[in-house]
C-alpha cells in the first residue's frame, strides 16, 4: 500500500492494493484521505493507554478506528509523540500495579461450588500473573525481580594453569611407567 502523509493526513494513492492484497479496481483522480487527525485521536488514544489499555484495545475503542498500523508509522515518524507515548505506557504499569491491590482484595463471589471457587480462584490468578508481568516489563526497576549479583575479582594466570596441567601429566605416565606389571592367572 502506498500511503503519503501530508500535514499530519495520511492519503493513499490511487490504484494502491487494500490491505487483504485485494485491488481496488477503479482508479481515482485524487488520493483517498484517511481523514484521521493525529492532535484529535492521539490525546485519546494515550488517555486509555495509561488507563491500562493496550494500543489495539484502545484504536478499537475509536469509531472509525485507524489502523495499528497507521499508528505504528505515526509512532516511528514523531519523536515527540513517541515519548508522549512511552510516557503513557509508563503511566499503563503503574495503572496495572494499582490493578493488582484491587484484584487481591476481590472477594470470592458467593453462590459458588467448589469447582466453580476453584475456576474463580485461577481466572483471578491469571489475571493478577498478565499484569504483573506486563508491568515488570514496562517498568523493570520499578517493577521487575531484583537480581543481586555478586562478582569478585579474581586473576586467573592461564600460563600458571597450563604449567600446573602438564606437571600432573607428567605425574600421571610416570607412575604408569613405574606401577609393577600385574599378571593374573585363571
Amino acid at each position: 500500500m502506498h500511503i503519503k502523509v501530508t500535514n499530519g493526513v495520511a492519503t493513499q494513492a490511487p490504484g494502491s492494493r487494500l490491505r487483504a492484497g485485494v485491488s481496488t479496481g477503479a482508479r481515482r483522480s485524487q488520493p483517498r484521505p484517511f481523514g484521521f487527525s493525529p492532535d484529535k485521536i492521539w490525546p485519546v488514544l494515550l488517555a486509555d493507554i495509561a488507563e491500562g489499555a493496550s494500543l489495539t484495545a484502545a484504536l478499537q475503542r475509536l469509531r472509525p478506528s485507524p489502523s495499528y498500523w497507521w499508528a505504528k508509522d505515526q509512532l516511528r515518524r514523531n519523536p515527540e509523540l513517541r515519548a508522549r507515548y512511552a510516557e503513557a505506557c509508563e503511566d499503563r504499569a503503574d495503572r496495572l500495579a494499582e490493578q493488582l491491590l484491587e484484584l487481591a482484595d476481590t472477594p470470592i463471589p458467593e453462590g459458588l461450588d467448589g469447582p466453580g471457587k476453584s475456576a474463580w480462584v485461577q481466572q483471578l490468578r491469571l489475571k493478577v500473573d498478565a499484569r504483573k508481568w506486563i508491568a515488570c516489563k514496562l517498568k523493570p526497576r520499578q517493577y521487575g525481580d531484583r537480581i543481586d549479583l555478586e562478582v569478585r575479582h579474581t586473576s586467573i594466570s592461564i600460563t600458571a594453569a597450563l604449567a600446573e596441567a602438564e606437571r600432573r601429566v607428567i605425574e600421571a605416565r610416570t607412575a604408569e611407567q613405574s606401577a609393577p606389571l600385574e599378571i593374573r592367572a585363571e
